[in-house]
């Protein structure tokens, strides 16, 4: 005995049983004489199956945005996040439409209310502070002129302080020096320096230096430096700008320097 499925093109009722047929069933639209096979909403995505009387023809979905030309055998398939207000569509192929019925759709409900705010969770540990300690100081210290020759020393203000671990020290030195020797002063070279206050540890420059610094007869300059000591080991420290010079005696007209310290983590 031979099965029959009847279907009719008006109702346009997405067959869920489409299996009574063999296979998917198709409702013929009645403008565009589209088959349609589904109509659905299908996990938040719109999906449309047909196939066009004639191969190769675009088929539009509500706007020329979103459209797919059918295959060689007339079919098409459209699968795109969308969820229709009115649970309708329009398909249009050429210059006729129709309007679809769309499935397992029904209008968007209202918004729920807001649920409870959570229970407030544990406090953080305490970070570190920041700016552990810090120091100013103004003073005449030791003169260029006081060094001994071609060998790195403190000039200025110098800062003694004791460092833990992971902790940093921003340096910021000037000093004003100069010369009443005739010809002047020439060959001086400065840095931010420390110290380490173990017996006989040397100053210790920082960078690259600032070599090559001179000034004319009874002139005085005002020279500086800036820097951040990291990677100390804990311990005891002196910082400071420190200065080298060939003929420390031709520095003779110095007056005091200023220094800034921040120790931090």
């Amino acid at each position: 005995m031979r099965r029959v499925c009847n279907i009719s093109s008006l109702a346009l009722v997405m067959i869920a049983a489409a299996g009574a047929c063999g296979a998917e069933a198709a409702n013929k639209l009645p403008n565009t004489g589209i088959l349609l096979s589904k109509a659905a909403h299908e996990a938040g995505r719109l999906v449309i199956v047909g196939k066009t009387p004639v191969a190769r023809k675009r088929v539009k979905l509500d706007d020329p945005a979103r459209s797919r030309r059918s295959g060689t055998d007339g079919r098409f398939r459209f699968s795109v996040p969308m969820t229709p207000g009115d649970c309708e569509i329009r398909l249009t192929l050429g210059k006729k439409s129709d309007l679809v019925p769309v499935s397992a759709c029904g209008p968007i409900g209202p918004q729920g209310e807001t649920g409870p705010a959570g229970p407030q969770g544990a406090a953080g540990p305490m970070g570190p502070p920041g700016v552990v300690t810090f120091s100013s100081k103004s003073t005449s210290g030791t003169n260029p002129n006081q060094l001994a020759a071609s060998t790195w020393g403190f000039v200025g203000p110098v800062t003694d302080l004791t460092l833990s671990a992971g902790q940093k020290v921003h340096l910021t030195a000037n000093k004003a020096m100069g010369s009443t020797a005739a010809g002047g002063a020439s060959g001086l070279g400065i840095a931010p320096c420390y110290q380490s206050a173990a017996a006989g540890a040397p100053v210790v420059p920082q960078g690259g230096a600032i070599f090559g610094l001179q000034v004319a007869q009874n002139t005085r300059a005002v020279f500086g430096v800036s820097w951040v000591f990291s990677g100390l080991n804990p311990g005891a420290y002196k910082f400071g700008m420190c200065a080298i010079v060939p003929m420390p005696a031709n520095w003779n007209s110095n007056e005091v320097g200023y220094s800034s310290i921040l120790v931090f983590n």
